[in-house]
């Protein structure tokens, strides 16, 4: 699934896209820890495809 996510971002960025924003990036596993290793390898995969890329996530720990 993770290379599939990749593929996915790789072909957006080559359509034309110069980044993505990232919703609710702490959910995708129930540990932390796991989140922030997904979306680093994620970011990793997109910047070796183009450099330039951007990342933005979103992460709401607390109600306000």
């Amino acid at each position: 699934m993770k290379r599939i996510q990749t593929n996915i971002g790789m072909y957006r960025l080559n359509q034309g896209a110069d980044g993505f924003r990232l919703d609710a990036a702490m959910y995708i596993y129930e540990e932390i820890i796991k989140n922030v290793a997904w979306w680093d390898e994620f970011k990793q995969n997109l910047i070796q495809f183009n450099p330039d890329t951007y990342l933005i996530g979103q992460v709401w720990d607390h109600p306000i």
